[in-house]
This record gives C-alpha cells, structure tokens and sequence, in this order.
C-alpha cells in the first residue's frame, strides 16, 4: 500500500485500526467459544506499545476473559495499563535473566552476584501475587538461547536450563518454592519466601 497523506489520514487509521481489531477480538473470541465453550479466551498477547494504547487495552478487556501481556519488568507495583479497566490480566511472557554461563544478552538480567537471579525472580513473583488483577506469569523461557543468536540475533540467558540442558537448580527451587506459596500468599494467611 501507498502511504496515506493528507488531512484527515491519522483519524481515520485511526478509526480503521479499532474496527479491524475489535473485529479480531469479536471473531476470534466466538471461534474459540464455538469450538470450546468452558475455555477462558486470553485474546492476544499485547506487548509493550500496547500497554500504553488506551483504546487497545479497553477493546481486550470488552471481548477476553482474561488480558494478555508480554512484559519484562522485575516489579509489577505500577502495572497499571492505560485504559485498562479491572479485569483479570495474565502476564503470558516474562523472565529474570543472568549472565553466569557465557550469554551476552542483558534483558532482565540482576547482575552476577551470587544469588541475585534468585533474589529477583522471588521479587518478581512477589509483586506479581500481590497485584490485584495479575493471575499469573509465564516464565519466557525453558533453555537459554545460543550464543550465535536465534534467527534475529538475540542470544539471552533466561532459560531453566542451559544450551545442554543443565538445570539452574538453584533458579528452578527458588521458583518452586515461590509458587507453592501462591495461594496461602494471595489468601493473606502466608508469609513470601525471603532469599538471603
């Protein structure tokens, strides 16, 4: 397509951009309803920019069961995104990072100090449990990734395991621990795990 010019242009992309994704929404919501009825819809998976488009976050949580958010921070006090209104949010990618065996990426990465993946990831997990509407995060991902890179380059220590397959047994307990702790956690009755 051309670029579009002229006065009257960004309005009414504008306009088309909400028709064409509430129309995703609807149908993709009534496809899944159809097929599976007892099945929550979790709409797509909004990412960063989306956190920040008012009309997008309402337009998911019209037709979701729950909202979907790609998201990196290691803290979800001032998850609060624009337009959002209170409904169920799950955060479906999200990790805390290292730099302990050989990767060069940096996402989400507490530094090197012993034990400070652990300590985030408990922190993470804290803030998630805590925040009203979070129902849940989706540690992103289960191996690291290669040192040469995936397709597009990135090459990002965030995985269960290492490129061999050797678990992060310290990280896996932390996260065990942590989640068995969800519930008594969110019910008031538990205390949250402290790492040293």
């Amino acid at each position: 397509m051309r670029p579009v010019e002229g006065r009257g242009a960004e309005a009414d992309l504008r306009q088309f951009s909400i028709a064409f994704v509430e129309r995703l929404l609807a149908m993709s919501k009534e496809a899944v309803k159809r097929h599976s009825p007892d099945t929550l819809y979790l709409g797509t998976r909004l990412m960063n920019d989306d956190y920040f488009q008012a009309w997008i976050n309402r337009l998911s949580a019209r037709y979701c069961d729950v909202v979907s958010y790609n998201l990196y921070p290691l803290g979800f006090e001032r998850f609060k995104p624009n337009g959002l209104p209170d409904v169920p949010v799950l955060i479906t990618e999200s990790t805390v990072g290292h730099g302990t065996r050989g990767t060069f990426g940096s996402i989400t990465n507490p530094g090197v100090e012993p034990g400070a993946r652990n300590r985030a990831l408990s922190r993470q997990l804290e803030s998630a449990f805590s925040h009203p509407q979070i129902l849940g995060i989706h540690h992103f991902k289960f191996t690291d990734q290669v040192l040469t890179g995936r397709w597009d380059g990135e090459n990002y220590g965030f995985g269960l395991v290492d490129i061999t397959d050797m678990p992060y047994r310290d990280f896996l307990e932390t996260n065990r621990a942590t989640s068995e702790q969800l519930y008594s956690f969110r019910n008031g009755a538990g205390v949250f795990l402290n790492l040293p």
